[in-house]
């Protein structure tokens, strides 16, 4: 089990100084380490690499092969993890900038992705979907914008169309 805290944290529910340093320095988040206890309660061989508290919902970002145990059979894992959360959850694989997008804007279907070369050099993902679909994304596109970009170190832009 791959935690964001180490597993006598995540067992005795007090952080030791090296977790209580990831901290502070902001390399975890409160909800790292709440999602990391609960999970060891479980009493699963169940790991994410770190989970992004926003406004709607929690954003759980682990390896790809670990998606379906991260939900369980049946959603069991999530429902629990929802309840104890207080939150809906949304499970996504470590991955490239653009598997992380598809990802993001799920159910949502992306047009298409597009780079943009800007003047000064860098690079721009634009990603188009279709305006009928703007009410099923689970958070604003601004939002989205944001994380995925504090995940990937990628700049987008989601345009409807």
């Amino acid at each position: 089990m791959v935690l964001p805290i180490c597993e006598i944290c995540a067992k005795s529910g007090v952080l030791c100084s090296a977790c209580e340093s990831k901290l502070q320095k902001g390399k975890i988040s409160e909800t790292d380490v709440e999602l990391s206890k609960i999970l060891h309660e479980l009493g699963q061989d169940i790991g994410f690499d770190h989970a992004i508290n926003t406004e709607n919902v929690i954003i759980v970002v682990t390896a790809k092969d670990q998606i379906g145990n991260f939900i369980g059979k049946g959603g069991d894992n999530l429902k629990i993890l929802s309840d104890k959360l207080g939150k809906q959850l949304k499970v996504i694989g470590r991955g490239s900038l653009e598997e992380t997008i598809h990802d993001f804007v799920a159910p949502v279907k992306v047009l298409g992705i597009n780079t943009v070369f800007k003047p000064d050099g860098s690079t721009t993902k634009r990603v188009r979907v279709r305006s009928k679909d703007k009410k099923k994304l689970r958070m604003s596109p601004e939002e989205m914008e944001k994380l995925i970009k504090s995940l990937t170190d990628g700049e987008i832009e989601i345009l409807f169309e």
